[in-house]
Order: C-alpha cells, then sequence, then structure tokens
C-alpha cells in the first residue's frame, strides 16, 4: 500500500526538496504552491467521500501566501478533513509559544527548519502505524483534477477560527 503526502508551500525549491526525496523513498507526493488548492479550504467542508482521506501524511510551510500553515492544519480540523491530525506537521524556521502551543492543541507536529530530509523520513515512519488499517484514499486523478478547479476557482479563502493568544499575522 502506498503512502501519500500532500505537501503546501510557496517555496518551489522546498516543495521539489521534499517531493523528489520522498518519491525516492516510494511515497506517492502531490505538492502545491499555496492552500487554496486544498478542496476544504474552498469549499468550506470536506469533500472526501466519508470512508476516504485526501493523504496519509500533510506537510505545510507556516509562512504561505494568504493563509499560514497552522490556520491551515486548524482549518482541516475544523471542517472534518479525514486525515490524521497527528500525520500533520507545519515546517517553520521558527514558531511563536502561542503557536507551539496551538501545534500540541491541534495534536499535529511542528518541524524546525532547517532540519535533516532523515529526520522528516523518521517522523514519517514513526506516524505510519496512524494510519487507519484498510484507509482508502481519493483516486490520485481526482484529487488532481479537484486541486487544479480550486485552484482556478474565484474564492474567498476561509477564515477559521482562530485562538486569542495566538493571532496569525499575514
Amino acid at each position: 500500500m502506498t503512502k501519500r503526502i500532500l505537501i503546501f508551500g510557496d517555496h518551489d525549491e522546498t516543495r521539489n526538496l521534499f517531493s523528489f526525496f520522498l518519491r525516492s523513498k516510494g511515497y506517492e507526493v502531490l505538492h502545491f504552491p499555496d492552500p487554496a488548492s486544498c478542496a476544504l479550504i474552498v469549499e468550506k467542508k470536506c469533500t472526501c467521500p466519508r470512508d476516504h482521506m485526501c493523504a496519509d501524511f500533510i506537510l505545510a510551510d507556516m509562512e504561505m501566501q494568504g493563509m499560514t500553515g497552522l490556520e491551515l492544519i486548524r482549518c482541516q480540523k475544523e471542517m472534518g478533513c479525514h486525515a490524521p491530525p497527528q500525520n500533520k506537521a507545519v515546517f517553520s524556521t521558527g514558531l511563536t509559544p502561542g503557536q507551539q502551543q496551538e501545534v500540541r492543541a491541534l495534536g499535529c507536529m511542528s518541524l524546525q527548519m532547517p532540519f535533516r530530509l532523515q529526520n522528516l523520513l523518521a517522523w514519517i515512519n514513526e506516524c505510519e502505524v496512524n494510519i487507519p488499517s484498510g484507509r482508502n484514499l481519493v483516486p490520485y486523478q481526482a484529487l488532481l483534477k479537484t486541486a487544479h478547479a480550486c485552484k482556478s476557482a474565484d474564492y474567498a479563502m476561509v477564515s477559521c477560527s482562530s485562538p486569542a493568544s495566538a493571532p496569525f499575522p499575514h
């Protein structure tokens, strides 16, 4: 069973490096330049069928245009994303204490950049136990088609609740 990883980040070099490395390790990787490629953000709800997930792992850059990686993960949680929260991570050069607290509250992981790609792989390997047995993924081509439609749609970025103790400047 091939594992799927979604990467959201607006730095081409980082996305491409992570994608190349993870594909070389046998993972199916889709990467996107911003959260607008996530159907959940555009549709304001999880669009995956009840018994399907978009990915086994989700990596999000903390600093993206229009929405931070932590906001993306918070929105996914609030809008019913089926991917396990403990298999989601925000990568950043540094988080505030309030952001670190929210990472813990959401049950996801933060990866302090720079980090070794082997450490990323070790985290993924540890998290494989969180993948539900018998899980079904949304078909690859359907996910790409949805992401393309979302990216080209005219939308207003979703505003999810933000804890008062950890505002996210844009």
